[in-house]
């Protein structure tokens, strides 16, 4: 969904994921993708919301390091 930029439908699969694998080892990924959908959607505070969940919760990390830059 998310390559095919079908940004809303890809914004409830992720957020699928994330109710159900709430320690998944792609949770962290999963919300960065859901906060670049959100920026596709030009949702800026949204966007920004998801970005800073990754930043906090994931402190360090490849997605982190990412979101902290797309906050911008």
């Amino acid at each position: 969904l998310y390559s095919g930029k079908k940004w809303k439908e890809a914004i409830v699969a992720y957020q699928r994921y994330r109710d159900q694998n709430p320690k998944g080892k792609m949770y962290a990924d999963a919300t960065y993708k859901i906060g670049l959908c959100f920026q596709e959607l030009k949702m800026k505070d949204e966007a920004k919301a998801f970005f800073d969940e990754v930043t906090a919760k994931f402190p360090g990390s490849k997605e982190a390091k990412k979101a902290q830059f797309r906050a911008k």
